[in-house]
C-alpha cells in the first residue's frame, strides 16, 4: 500500500467517513481520495522520520504526519518551520512525565495535589511582574519534579512561557490550541539550544 493511500485511510476513519458513507465509500479509498495529499517536507526528529503532507477538509488546511505513527493537525495558521518546533517540543514535554492541571491523583506523594500545582505556576508568574495570569496551559513535570506552564496577563495578546528553570515570552499562533503553542515554545528553545533535549 502507498504511503498516500494509507494516509487516506487513516483519515477516512478519523473524519467519520465510516459513519455517514462507509458501505458506499471504503473500496474509493485511493491515493487521491478522499484528501488530494501534497507532500510539503520530510523532517528528522530525534532520528524518526517524518513525512509531512497537506490536505484541504471542510476549507480548511491540515498536516497529516507518517512516521512511526499517522497523526494530523489543523495548521491553525502554523508555518511547516514552527511544525517542527511542535513535534520536537512534545516529545521533550512527553519524556518527562507530564501531568495536567486538571489531572487528580490520589495517594502519589510525588504529585502535588491540583491546588498545589496551580499556586506554584502562578508562584513562576510572580517573577514576570504583570499581575494575575491567567494559565492557559499548566503542567507538572513528574520525572523531574519541575513546572511548565503557558499563561497570559489580563487581555495581552502575548503569552509566556514558564517553568521551574524557564522564561520564555512572546509564542505566537493564537489560533492553535495551548498545548500546541507551548511543545512549540520548548522546540524553539531546544533549537537555540536553551533546553537540552
Amino acid at each position: 500500500m502507498s504511503v498516500e493511500k494509507e494516509i487516506n485511510e487513516y483519515l477516512f476513519y478519523e473524519f467519520g467517513y465510516d459513519i455517514k458513507e462507509y458501505d458506499e465509500n471504503e473500496g474509493k479509498i485511493s491515493e487521491n481520495w478522499p484528501f488530494q495529499l501534497e507532500l510539503l517536507e520530510t523532517l528528522d526528529i530525534d532520528g524518526d522520520t517524518i513525512q509531512v503532507f497537506g490536505f484541504v477538509y471542510d476549507n480548511e488546511r491540515h498536516y497529516a504526519l507518517y512516521g512511526k505513527d499517522l497523526d494530523y493537525y489543523s495548521v491553525d495558521d502554523v508555518e511547516l518551520k514552527y511544525l517542527k518546533y511542535q513535534l520536537e517540543g512534545s516529545r521533550w514535554i512527553a519524556k518527562r512525565n507530564p501531568i495536567t492541571l486538571e489531572y487528580v491523583v490520589l495517594g502519589d506523594p510525588a504529585i502535588p495535589s491540583t491546588k498545589e500545582r496551580a499556586a506554584s505556576i502562578k508562584k513562576l508568574a510572580d517573577g514576570i511582574d504583570k499581575g494575575e495570569c491567567k494559565i492557559l496551559e499548566g503542567l507538572f513535570l513528574k520525572r523531574t519534579g519541575e513546572y511548565l506552564s503557558l499563561i497570559k496577563f489580563g487581555d495581552e495578546d502575548i503569552s509566556y512561557i514558564v517553568g521551574t528553570n524557564i522564561t520564555l515570552r512572546g509564542i505566537p499562533f493564537p489560533n492553535a490550541s495551548p498545548a500546541r503553542r507551548l511543545a512549540i515554545g520548548i522546540g524553539l528553545l531546544i533549537d537555540k539550544g536553551d533546553l537540552s533535549k
